[in-house]
C-alpha cells in the first residue's frame, strides 16, 4: 500500500488514479463521475472525498511523480481528471487547499508541483490556439485538453479565499506557466493572473504578467493586446 505518514489507504494508489483519470470516454464526464451510474468509482470516490488527508495525500503524489503515475492516461483523460479535481461541478477535492486543518506546507508543495504537471500535459499536447478568440482545434480529441489549458484557473476553486501562502503558490504556478514556449499554455496563466488583478495586487504580480513569454508569430500582436487587459484586470 502507498501513502504518506498518517495517511491509512483502503486501496492502493493506483486505484484512486484510475478513479480520477480512468475515463475512456464512453461516458461523459457527468455520467463517469455519477456515484449513482457508475457504482465502480462509488467505494473510491467516497473514500476521497470523506478524507481530505488522503485526498491530499493523493494529488500531491500524482502533481509531483505524474511521469510514472499518470503516463498511461491520455490528454482526454488527463483533461477530465482535472476536471473532477479542481472544478466543484464534479467534486469538492479542490477544497482541500482551503482546509486549515490540513497541514500548510504539504498544501504549498502540493500546488507547486501542479506547474510542471500543467507545463507536461499542456505544452506538449495543448494546440497552440487562444481560446479568448475562440479559436478552434484541429484535433477534436485536444478540445477538452485545450479548453481546461485555457479555463483552468476560472474552474478551479483556488486561489480565492485561500490562506496568502496558497494564493502565492497559485500566482508562482501562473507565473511559470506564462513562460511556457505553447501559446495556449501562456494564455491560460494570463487568464489566471488577469483575474488575479481582482483580489490581489502587487509588483510580483505585475512581473509575471509582463515577463509573458510572447513569440513572434501571427497572433502575438493578439497575445500582447491580452497581456495588456491582464494587467489591468479586464479579462473575460
Amino acid at each position: 500500500m502507498a501513502g504518506g505518514a498518517g495517511v491509512k489507504m483502503i486501496f492502493n494508489q493506483e486505484s484512486y488514479f484510475e478513479m480520477i483519470f480512468g475515463n475512456n470516454g464512453s461516458l461523459g464526464p457527468n455520467q463517469y463521475f455519477d456515484i449513482e451510474q457508475n457504482s465502480e468509482n462509488s467505494v473510491a470516490e467516497i473514500e476521497l472525498n470523506s478524507d481530505p488527508n488522503l485526498t491530499l495525500e493523493i494529488l500531491h503524489i500524482a502533481f509531483t511523480d505524474f511521469n510514472s503515475c499518470l503516463s498511461q492516461y491520455n490528454c482526454y483523460q488527463l483533461a477530465n481528471g482535472l476536471y473532477y479535481i479542481f472544478n466543484p461541478s464534479f467534486s469538492d477535492l479542490g477544497f482541500i487547499f482551503q482546509n486549515t486543518q490540513l497541514d500548510l506546507k504539504k498544501r504549498v508543495k502540493t500546488i507547486e508541483a501542479l506547474s510542471g504537471f500543467i507545463l507536461h500535459v499542456f505544452e506538449k499536447n495543448a494546440e497552440p490556439i487562444l481560446g479568448h478568440i475562440s479559436q478552434k482545434t484541429k484535433d477534436k480529441a485536444n478540445s477538452e485538453l485545450n479548453e481546461i489549458c485555457y479555463m483552468f484557473w476560472d474552474v478551479a476553486c483556488i486561489p480565492y479565499n485561500c490562506q496568502v501562502e496558497i494564493q502565492q503558490a497559485c500566482l508562482g504556478v501562473m507565473g511559470q506557466c506564462a513562460l511556457s514556449n505553447n501559446i495556449a499554455v501562456v494564455e491560460g496563466a494570463l487568464h489566471g493572473l488577469g483575474h488575479a488583478q481582482l483580489y490581489l495586487d502587487g509588483p510580483k504580480l505585475q512581473s509575471y504578467i509582463q515577463n509573458a513569454h510572447i513569440q513572434d508569430g501571427p497572433l502575438s500582436d493578439t497575445l500582447k493586446t491580452y497581456a495588456l487587459n491582464a494587467q489591468r484586470g479586464y479579462i473575460l
